[in-house]
């Protein structure tokens, strides 16, 4: 979601929350068994209901696996963030979603520069590297998260929150989260009651200033993808 947010296409598949290996950044699952995440026919993964869940529920509570001060040089302060993780930490990060078109001709120089003086990279080697090192950049762009409570502040942070990253906008959302300005973390809780089989949402934009279709499509080309929820399918 990131600042922005996802998409990866294959037949509906279950990947049960254990897989996820999420559990130094995954706080507090008050009904474990009640969600899972799946991949979907047109959407990317999502996170799905078991059971009926009632309104005012907690889904979750999650502590960002990555915080980077929001900065027009996000790039130089990501690299030593990314080098703190552990090898499952960073394999969970590198299954998110992404869009390399968020990764400016500006960072694809400074890439390219920082391989060529440190690694000493050249030909092929050297486009590899700069490619996955994109890759990694483009996942934090289309992922992370303003965790301020004030947006305007010069010195904030951002921050990646894996779990939470699984779930897709919709117009017309069933969760919606409360980030703990002291500890940084997000709970998420549903807002309506929810039914097994049915998709955890949330909204990626301000509902209450974008009211007509064409204004929240407007903000969601920010994501790259064209809304199909059921309030933008009978507007």
């Amino acid at each position: 979601m990131g600042e922005e947010k996802f998409g990866i296409q294959r037949p509906v598949d279950v990947l049960p929350n254990q897989e996820l290996n999420l559990s130094r950044t995954v706080k507090y699952f008050p009904y474990p068994d009640s969600i899972e995440v799946r991949t979907t026919d047109d959407r990317g993964c999502g996170v799905f209901a078991l059971q009926t869940i009632t309104k005012g529920t907690i889904l979750f509570r999650e502590a960002p696996l990555i915080r980077v001060v929001t900065s027009s040089a996000a790039d130089f302060y990501l690299w030593p963030e990314l080098e703190k993780l552990t090898a499952v930490e960073l394999d969970n990060y590198s299954k998110l979603s992404f869009h390399m078109g968020k990764v400016s001709a500006a960072t694809f120089h400074n890439l390219r520069t920082r391989n060529q003086r440190n690694l000493k990279l050249k030909g092929n080697a050297l486009h590899d590297q700069v490619e996955a090192d994109a890759r990694l950049f483009a996942i934090w762009k289309t992922n992370c998260i303003s965790i301020d409570i004030n947006d305007s502040a010069l010195d904030g942070e951002s921050g990646l929150f894996p779990f939470f990253s699984r779930i897709n906008h919709s117009c017309d959302p069933n969760s919606d989260g409360h980030l703990d300005d002291c500890t940084k973390e997000l709970n998420m809780f549903t807002t309506r009651d929810i039914q097994a089989g049915e998709e955890i949402t949330h909204t990626y934009i301000n509902l209450a200033k974008y009211k007509t279709k064409r204004q929240r499509a407007k903000q969601l080309k920010n994501w790259c993808f064209v809304c199909t929820c059921e309030r933008c399918r009978v507007e």
